[in-house]
Formats: structure tokens, C-alpha cells, sequence
């Protein structure tokens, strides 16, 4: 009962700050509901049952068998050996909720899996446990296909930095051609503007925001949001409210919002170009 007060208290607690706020509706539909898609839309051929995918529902129907088993057999279990059936079950499911292979999903698997391998100090029986959970990880991580990152020259192109192998220009080329520009359109808007003032942008690169230090206008910081949750109303109902006075278009994100830009044809004019940033300023 202690277990479960621990993991209900916070979430209860989002709740009732939300609803202080009077945000509670918004919060549940960006937290919760909203998320229903998501877990669909990277397995479109998928076989679906009430408009999840027949391998999730699978999933969860195993991790339930987990923990039907661990409640009827709990007076057999240690303290320690439930928790890390329930733990690593529970992460590995959440890791593979949406059948995205990215691999920092994988990172809550590490502590209750780091946690198992101390049971071969234990019980014989509980010896083999953190070794099928570690085949089980490694079977996900090849069956899904998940990416992995060149940490490697991450690092490398870091301390080449650092020494003095390379230019700040260098730098930023190492991570694409367009984190230059990226940062050169933060760093204009960050002199056109005040503090206070908040801009928009259409597009997918939403660390502009966080280079310039400027707040979005509305909830979505990147295109995709908007059009994957059909704000499109809202978006231009908060322009046409409060125009900001700079706007930033990225041509990388080609997908249509007709409103948008005769709305910005009309009131917007450009005044400068950093690669594929268009920033442009309200006419008034």
C-alpha cells in the first residue's frame, strides 16, 4: 500500500496544481489523452484492436500476467526480488509503448535492471532472473531496431573544440549545416527583442526558443505538435489575438497551414534570412 501511495501522491499532486490553475482539462489532454495516437502512429500496418496495436495490447497482456503473478505469489517473494519484477517489467514496457527506436527510451531500464543483478548474491532461484531480464533488453533492442548515437565523436569534436583543433564554425558544422544558422537567428531575435516578448515559429527547431531566451506564443513550440494534435484554430486564434512582433518560418517543414500564411502575408513582412530561418516583422 506504502508502493503504491508513493507512485499515486505525486501524479494526484500534478492534478491538483493543475486544476489551481484552472488548466486541469489542458493538462489531461496534453498528459494523457492526446498520447492515445502517438502510440499507434509508427505502426500503421499493424493489426489494431480499439485503435491500439495488437503487439501493444500484447505486451501489456504479458506485463499483467507479471503482476498477477507476483501478487499471488507475494508472500513467497522478497521485498527485493517484487519490487524488481514490477520495476524492470514496468520500465521496459513504458520504453516500448510507442515502437519507437530511440534509444534514450531504453534509460529507465538500467536502474531496476542494475538493481536485479544484485540478486546473484541471493537465492539460488533468484539467480536467473537479472540474466533473463538483460536477454530480454538485448532481444528488445535488436527485435525494434533501436538507433544508436556516435557518442564517440561526439566527444572527439568536443575536446577538438576545447584544444583549439577547431573553430566554433567547425564545431557547429559537426552537428549539421543548419546549427550555424540556428544559432545565429536566436542570437538577432535576442537583440531585436525584450525579454518579455514572446515570438512564434513555424517549424522544428524549437531550441531557438531556448538560444534566444524567449517564450513561444502558444502551447506548441514545434510545427509537428500543432499539426499532429489539430491545433491549427488555436495557433491562429492566439496570432490573430496577440501578433508577435517577430515571426521565424523554416522551410524544412513543408506540410501545409493555408491560414497561417495568408495571416502572415497580411501582417507580416521579412527582414532577414539566416540559411532556412525566415524571420519576419509584424507590419503595425
Amino acid at each position: 500500500s506504502l508502493f503504491i501511495c508513493g507512485f499515486l501522491v505525486p501524479i494526484l499532486a500534478t492534478f491538483a496544481y493543475y486544476a489551481s490553475k484552472n488548466a486541469l482539462s489542458f493538462y489531461l489532454s496534453a498528459a494523457f489523452f492526446q498520447n492515445l495516437p502517438y502510440l499507434s502512429s509508427w505502426t500503421p500496418d499493424k493489426p489494431k484492436i480499439a485503435s491500439l496495436p495488437l503487439p501493444l495490447i500484447l505486451r501489456a497482456l504479458l506485463l499483467g500476467g507479471i503482476l498477477t503473478f507476483v501478487f499471488l505469489s507475494q508472500k513467497k517473494l522478497s521485498l527485493t526480488l517484487k519490487l524488481i519484477l514490477i520495476w524492470f517489467p514496468f520500465s521496459l514496457f513504458a520504453a516500448l509503448l510507442s515502437s519507437r527506436p530511440y534509444p534514450h527510451y531504453l534509460l529507465q531500464t538500467i536502474p531496476p535492471l542494475a538493481l536485479g543483478w544484485g540478486l546473484v548474491l541471493g537465492k539460488n532461484k533468484e539467480k536467473i532472473i537479472p540474466l533473463v531480464f538483460s536477454l530480454l533488453l538485448v532481444f528488445s533492442f535488436f527485435w525494434f531496431k533501436f538507433w544508436h548515437y556516435p557518442n564517440l565523436s561526439y566527444y572527439v569534436n568536443f575536446y577538438q573544440f576545447v584544444l583549439g583543433d577547431k573553430t566554433k564554425e567547425d564545431y557547429f558544422n559537426y552537428f549539421g549545416p543548419h546549427t550555424k544558422y540556428l544559432y545565429q537567428t536566436a542570437y538577432y531575435l535576442k537583440s531585436l527583442t525584450k525579454p518579455e516578448e514572446k515570438i512564434f515559429i513555424w517549424g522544428n527547431q524549437p531550441s531557438i526558443y531556448a538560444l534566444a531566451k524567449r517564450l513561444p506564443l502558444g502551447r506548441y513550440t514545434v510545427a509537428y505538435h500543432i499539426i499532429d494534435f489539430n491545433a491549427y484554430e488555436e495557433t491562429l486564434k492566439a496570432l490573430q489575438e496577440t501578433p508577435p512582433k517577430y515571426v521565424i518560418l523554416c522551410k524544412e517543414e513543408k506540410r501545409p497551414f493555408n491560414e497561417l500564411f495568408l495571416f502572415l502575408e497580411a501582417n507580416y513582412y521579412p527582414i532577414s534570412q539566416f540559411g532556412e530561418f525566415t524571420i519576419l516583422k509584424l507590419q503595425r
